[in-house]
């Protein structure tokens, strides 16, 4: 499970800051901890997407056919953070008949990367 965890915070670079890497026990058994590398991509792809173009309230849905893994990226509102773009993103995934809702926040880095900050309460 550790393995995977790890293999997850790596393949989620564009999503994870330094919060995540340092405690991402809050992940475990949740779907998406439970993707495959084929799911992590098309949903790194599409949080990019939504992030980028999508107006607040307006959702990004993503499916992988093959594994049957689906989701929806939702931005909810923009906001600065230390003179950084952020916006607040409701985040719906369902794996193998599970599914897990989260809202995180991901800042917008200079190299044009969204990366997640510690999750809203």
């Amino acid at each position: 499970m550790i393995r995977t965890l790890t293999s997850l915070v790596l393949a989620l670079g564009l999503a994870c800051g330094q919060a995540l890497a340092a405690n991402i026990s809050f992940l475990d058994n949740t779907p998406l901890s439970k993707m495959s590398a084929s799911d992590l991509n098309l949903f790194k792809e599409t949080l990019q997407q939504a992030l980028d173009h999508n107006a607040d309230g307006v959702p990004l849905r993503w499916s992988n056919d093959k594994s049957g893994t689906s989701g929806e990226i939702t931005p909810l509102d923009r906001f600065e953070r230390d003179g950084t773009t952020c916006r607040r993103t409701a985040v719906v995934n369902n794996v193998r008949g599970k599914t897990g809702n989260f809202t995180w926040d991901f800042c917008q880095g200079p190299d044009g990367q969204w990366r997640m900050q510690m999750p809203s309460q």
